[in-house]
């Protein structure tokens, strides 16, 4: 198996269609990976860097010191940039540094590569400067962009970068997976595969941090408020993320991970799926995603919390109703 199989869990077919554009030259100058966190958006961004800059083998022997220095975050031709302090946190101040250090030869590859994680947080402004450089990058230039929703960015960002979505583990990724990151979940693969989805980092911690597991316990409070039409409880469970914003908003994303989850196990007619949806029809499922997915597009912009959580839970009963 090749090394950066071994570095990476899941969507190998991703992976190795990455490795043959590097290997060829035809590597895109701008790649968005776009995905939920605990994907692996980051640890993908700095093995599509090792495959650009190796010397010893095309598209990265992950071996050499310049592989090694790469995942290590320890080049000098990789430059990291990024807003994990929620939404309006990448600024615009990041992107004329980005842009000042663009000029700047390479100092031991062929290139210099140039990591944006968050891009769901940057600014407009920051979008907006970053296009300037993405429009007319200098040749030794790559950018990696990560970003848990391609609708938080620009239109005229996304049109001038390649966008490949991350999946989540199948089961059988996810049992060989978990062992060898968590050997102390190791007995919990079913339980821990149900509640995440397959997302493996998720999963990771959600077997040891109580505030992972709160937000999870809330999603399924709130979709049994869903199937039970209680809309007071609904707005109950949001008002408790009154003043944690991103609690609330991965309490969501537990929510849209088991409701697609269910969706697809009753495609599989597994009858467990059935009752985690409780009657709900597929429609309706779906207009429900559809919702969260536009409540946290709404949130990450900083739009009034209490007015749209309270639209939140209104439409969600006027879809159940």
């Amino acid at each position: 198996m090749p090394v950066e199989h071994e570095l990476f869990f899941a969507n190998q077919r991703l992976l190795q269609t990455l490795a043959g554009l590097c290997a060829d030259g035809r590597l895109s100058h701008a790649l968005l990976l776009e995905g939920e966190n605990g994907l692996g958006k980051r640890r993908l961004a700095r093995i599509i860097a090792a495959m650009a800059l190796c010397k010893e083998r095309p598209g990265g022997c992950f071996r050499c010191d310049s592989c090694k220095n790469i995942l290590a975050d320890n080049h000098p031709d990789v430059e990291i940039y990024g807003g994990a302090g929620g939404a309006g946190s990448f600024h615009i101040e990041d992107i004329r540094r980005l842009r000042q250090h663009a000029g700047i030869l390479p100092n031991q590859a062929d290139k210099r590569v140039f990591i944006l994680e968050n891009c769901e947080n940057m600014t407009t402004a920051a979008q907006n400067a970053l296009l300037k450089v993405l429009e007319e990058p200098p040749s030794y230039v790559m950018f990696i962009l990560t970003a848990q929703n391609r609708n938080a960015l620009l239109s005229t960002i996304l049109s001038r970068v390649i966008c490949f979505h991350l999946e989540e583990l199948s089961k059988e990724e996810f049992a060989r997976a978990l062992p060898q990151m968590a050997p102390t979940a190791a007995g919990e693969v079913d339980r821990l595969y149900r509640a995440s989805g397959g997302n493996l980092g998720l999963a990771i911690q959600m077997a040891g941090d109580e505030r992972v597991q709160k937000q999870a316990e809330c999603a399924q409070r709130l979709l049994l408020a869903l199937r039970n039409r209680d809309e007071m409880e609904m707005l109950s469970i949001c008002a408790g993320f009154e003043r944690d914003k991103e609690g609330f908003l991965a309490c969501l994303g537990h929510l849209r991970r088991t409701l697609t989850t269910a969706m697809e196990g009753r495609l599989r007619g597994d009858s467990q799926a059935e009752e985690v949806l409780g009657g709900l029809s597929t429609a309706r499922v779906m207009e429900v995603t559809d919702l969260i997915d536009s409540t946290i597009l709404a949130l990450r912009r900083n739009q009034n919390f209490s007015l749209t959580t309270t639209l939140f839970c209104a439409s969600l009963n006027n879809i159940c109703n």
